[in-house]
């Protein structure tokens, strides 16, 4: 009875503080809890699990990262309910996200056939399909948050599921002895969690009914969203499951960790775009600053960036360990890979607001399929260095979004290209990899 009376007062306090203040702390509260629970798991489970745990890891983690890739609807319903009078129904979450799972169960397939079953079995692989059935569920009632300008909270529980995988496996990494279903497990309770919480926060939110709100506008902006997420899987993922089938499982952990760490560089970037993209849906004039808070959000990865090209295995070796001395390079990369993929966070919001669904495909496709089919090729030619500079052109779509709108950047276009310019010379000067498949 405690607990529940608990619950039910932090539902109505989190409920009634709407203002942009509270948002704004949660936000920033997100930033730091990731943070310090992600980075702070990272060099545990490098030091702690197996080559072959770490690959295992690495591999919930890579699948934990793909599900947002499939949150294709949320986006459109802030477009189509921010500043409506109109709620969104249960009947509208729960038809949305049955669409979802019934459009996207395939693409779980080939994959494992493919690649992921000589790593895990097919119980497990069901184990992370359910994972996955229960996220899609939550990002309806995250986009009720989102459409409401609780941005914040809507964040903050994305990053308590997260924030729960990471510090389980640190946790395994210490105690050792762990089966891989004990793995898929974590990631299915930590799901399992999330979508408990974020039904208790949203629901005051919904229009409790089975009735539906949207109608064909909406679905053809979310298939138009799905087929620029299809374009995300390529960009986000296909490097890594290219590096799982042509190299050693020890190098995978090593490279999926990297991937994974340089990665939590874009979220600061991803959570002030969440939070400003629905004002532009009803301010327009906002554009031009937020783009130019873009541009500095980007510069400062781009300045980590080469802080670790500087000091060379010197700050990989202390965070990851010194057998991660020798790979210091290859994170520089990674790192200067997503500070130019930061650009496209702040484009997309700004194409979304405007309704520009179909430039915005576009955008994401060309890049996507260009650096799929450069990929192979190039590391036929250079390796590892090959696949790099076939994720750089999946990586540019921020920069392709920048150019369409440079308009709203005025005179500020110049430091546009000039912050490009030195994003892909540092790229490729760090390209220097001894690593053999």
């Amino acid at each position: 009875m405690i607990f529940r009376s608990v619950i039910r007062w932090l539902v109505a306090l989190l409920g009634s503080m709407k203002k942009d203040n509270f948002q704004k702390v949660l936000l920033l509260v997100s930033v730091v809890l990731g943070a310090l629970v992600g980075l702070g798991s990272v060099p545990i489970m490098t030091r702690g699990f197996s080559d072959g745990e770490l690959a295992l890891a690495s591999l919930i983690l890579l699948f934990n990262g793909m599900f947002g890739v499939f949150d294709f609807f949320r986006p459109v319903y802030v477009s189509t309910f921010a500043g409506s009078a109109i709620r969104i129904s249960v009947g509208d979450i729960v038809r949305s996200s049955c669409v979802i799972v019934l459009l996207t169960s395939v693409f779980f397939i080939p994959p494992y056939f493919y690649v992921f079953s000589d790593y895990i079995s097919a119980f497990s692989y069901v184990i992370i399909f359910c994972s996955f059935v229960l996220f899609v569920f939550s990002t309806g009632l995250w986009g009720a948050l989102d459409a409401n300008r609780q941005v914040g909270l809507s964040s903050f529980l994305r990053v308590i599921g997260t924030s729960l995988v990471y510090a389980m496996f640190a946790v395994m990494a210490l105690t050792g002895g762990w089966s891989l279903e004990i793995f898929t497990l974590v990631l299915f309770g930590s799901q399992l969690i999330v979508m408990i919480a974020t039904i208790l926060f949203s629901l005051s939110l919904l229009e409790r009914t089975l009735k539906v709100n949207v109608g064909r506008r909406f679905y053809k902006q979310g298939f138009l969203t799905f087929f620029q997420n299809a374009s995300k899987i390529i960009i986000d993922f296909s490097d890594r499951l290219f590096i799982a089938k042509f190299f050693s499982g020890a190098f995978v952990g090593i490279y999926n960790v990297f991937y994974d760490v340089s990665s939590r560089s874009n979220t600061p970037s991803q959570l002030v775009s969440s939070y400003y993209y629905p004002r532009l849906c009803g301010d327009p004039g906002s554009i031009p600053s937020f783009m130019k808070l873009g541009l500095m959000m980007s510069t400062l990865i781009l300045i980590v960036a080469l802080a670790f090209f500087l000091a060379g295995g010197k700050l990989v070796s202390l965070y990851f360990g010194s057998d991660m001395y020798e790979y210091s390079d290859l994170f520089t990369s990674m790192l200067t890979l997503w500070s130019l993929f930061s650009l496209a966070f702040f484009a997309q919001s700004v194409m979304r607001s405007s309704e520009q669904y179909g430039v915005l495909l576009s955008m994401f496709g060309v890049s996507s399929i260009l650096g799929l089919v450069l990929m192979y090729p190039l590391y036929q030619w250079l390796g590892l260095s090959g696949i790099l500079i076939a994720v750089l052109v999946m990586k540019l779509p921020g920069v392709i979004g920048y150019w369409c709108l440079r308009a709203h950047l005025g005179l500020h276009v110049f430091s546009f290209l000039l912050l490009v310019f030195f994003q892909v010379f540092l790229f490729l000067l760090s390209l220097d990899f001894p690593v053999k498949n």
